[in-house]
C-alpha cells in the first residue's frame, strides 16, 4: 500500500479502493481509516477502540492545586534521539503506565460492551481519550494500575477532534499522571505506542517506532456507518491495534506527544495490529480539555457532566388532595417527592413536600422548568433556588450546582 501524498491538502489517500483505515474498534472494518476501539464495529480509518464482540475502549478543575505537568521544550533532546536506534522502550514504559489507564464501557441500546485506553492529567483523576472510546455508552469503568478499577463520568467531549475527558469517581488518595511534551515531535523521531491492545487489560501493551507524517487529514469510521473527519494527525509505524484509542504516544523523555486513535485498516480484521496509525498532536488536545476544565462548552465542545441541586420533583397537580387543600401551597411549580441525602437540596432543607417556585432568579412553572432552567449552568456554579415549604412559608436558599449521579 501506498500513499498519493498531495501537498496541496496534506492528505494521504490509499491508492488501492480496497484499502481503509478503522478507528481500532469493533466489528470488520470496510475498507479506510479505522478508529481504535474495541467492541463497537469501527472501519475506514478505523479508530482504535472496541466493544462486543472487539475491542472499545463529567467535574471541573475544583481546585487551584490540580494541574497538568506539561515539560519544558525539549528540541534538542528529541533531535539528538532521531535515528538513535537503542532507545529502551522498557525505560520508557516504565514512566508512563503507572498514569495509563484502561477503559471499559457498556454500550446502549444492547449494543454490548467496548474497551480503550486512557492518561491520566491530573492527580485528582481526570482522564484524556477519545470521543469513540466513550460515545454511546451507559456505564465507564476505570482501571488504574495498582489501584483498582472505579466508576468514571464525562466532564466533556469534542466529537469533531475525538477529544473526551473524564472524572474518576471514589478516589481515596491522588493519582500518578503523565507528562505531556512542550514542544511538537519531527519526522524520524522515536515514539512508543502503549495502550490497552485488543481490549485485553493488564499490563498495557508497549510498541515502537517513529514518526512518520505531520498534519495528516484522514476521515475515520466504523462498520455501522459512521465517519469523522479529523486533521492535522500525527502518522506513526508503532504497530497499534483496537483497544488502543485514547493511549499516549510518547516520545524518548516518556513525554505525550499525542494521543492515539486511528490506523490503516486495509482488509485486515479490525482486531489487528497495523503499522500506519494516527495520533492527535496532545497540545491539540490539551487545548480542548482547558476549554472543558473552565466550564466552557462552545459548537464543538459539549459539557456533558449534568448538574443538579438532587431532588426528584412532579408537576403540583400529582400531588396528594390534602396537599392541595393546604393554605398558602402553590398551584404551579416543581412538587418535591424526594430529597437526595447529602445534596444541595437537602443542606438547604429542602424535603418532600416543599414545591420549588424559582431558580436564580427565573420562575418555575414545573419539574421540566426546573429542569431546562438548570442546563445552562454547570458544575461548582452558585444558584439561588425559591421554594414553598410543608407549612407553605415562602423560602430561599443559595447552593452549589454537583453532578448527577453515574448511572
Amino acid at each position: 500500500m501506498s500513499f498519493d501524498d498531495r501537498p496541496e491538502d496534506g492528505v494521504a489517500r490509499p491508492e488501492q479502493s480496497g484499502d481503509s483505515y478503522r478507528g481500532l474498534g469493533p466489528g470488520t472494518p470496510r475498507p479506510r481509516w479505522h478508529a481504535l476501539r474495541t467492541g463497537a464495529a469501527v472501519a475506514a480509518i478505523a479508530v482504535l477502540a472496541g466493544g462486543a464482540g472487539a475491542f472499545a475502549a463529567r467535574h471541573y478543575f475544583s481546585t487551584p492545586s490540580t494541574s497538568i505537568s506539561v515539560a519544558p521544550s525539549t528540541v534538542a533532546s528529541q533531535a539528538s534521539a532521531v535515528g538513535n536506534t537503542n532507545v529502551n522502550v522498557g525505560s520508557i514504559a516504565k514512566k508512563v503506565e503507572p498514569a495509563v489507564v484502561d477503559i471499559n464501557v457498556i454500550l446502549q441500546q444492547g449494543e454490548g460492551t467496548a474497551a480503550g485506553t486512557g492518561m491520566i492529567l491530573t492527580s485528582s483523576g481526570e482522564v484524556l481519550t477519545n470521543n469513540h472510546v466513550v460515545e454511546g455508552s451507559i456505564s465507564i469503568r476505570v482501571t488504574v494500575p495498582g489501584r483498582g478499577t472505579y466508576k468514571a463520568r464525562v466532564i466533556g467531549v469534542d466529537p469533531t477532534s475525538d477529544v473526551a475527558l473524564l472524572q474518576i469517581e471514589g478516589l481515596k488518595t491522588s493519582l500518578p499522571t503523565v507528562t505531556l511534551a512542550g514542544s511538537a515531535p519531527t519526522v524520524g523521531e522515536p515514539v512508543v505506542a502503549i495502550g490497552n491492545a485488543l481490549g485485553m487489560n493488564g499490563t498495557p501493551t508497549v510498541t515502537e517506532g517513529t514518526i512518520t507524517a505531520l498534519g495528516r487529514n484522514i476521515t475515520a469510521g466504523d462498520t455501522l456507518g459512521n465517519s469523522e473527519r479529523l486533521h492535522g494527525m500525527l502518522q506513526t509505524d508503532a504497530a497499534l491495534a483496537p483497544g488502543d484509542s485514547g493511549g499516549p504516544l510518547v516520545n524518548t523523555n516518556g513525554q505525550v506527544v499525542g494521543m492515539d486513535t486511528a490506523a490503516y485498516s486495509g482488509q485486515q480484521s479490525s482486531a489487528s495490529f497495523t503499522n500506519v496509525g494516527f495520533a492527535i498532536p496532545i497540545a491539540r488536545a490539551l487545548h480542548i480539555v482547558q476549554q472543558m476544565q473552565a466550564g466552557q462548552a462552545s459548537s464543538t465542545v459539549i459539557l456533558t457532566q449534568r448538574p443538579m441541586i438532587g431532588v426528584v420533583a412532579v408537576p403540583t397537580s400529582q400531588a396528594s388532595p390534602f396537599f392541595l387543600s393546604q393554605p398558602g401551597m402553590p398551584t404551579s411549580g416543581a412538587y418535591v417527592e424526594y430529597v437526595e441525602p447529602n445534596s444541595p437540596a437537602a443542606q438547604a432543607g429542602i424535603t418532600p413536600g416543599d414545591v420549588i417556585v424559582a431558580f436564580n432568579g427565573q420562575t418555575v412553572t414545573s419539574p421540566s422548568q426546573l429542569q431546562s432552567l438548570e442546563k445552562p449552568f454547570h458544575v461548582g456554579q452558585r444558584v439561588s433556588v425559591g421554594f414553598v415549604n410543608t407549612a407553605g412559608q415562602q423560602e430561599s436558599a443559595t447552593m452549589t450546582l454537583v453532578p448527577a449521579p453515574v448511572p
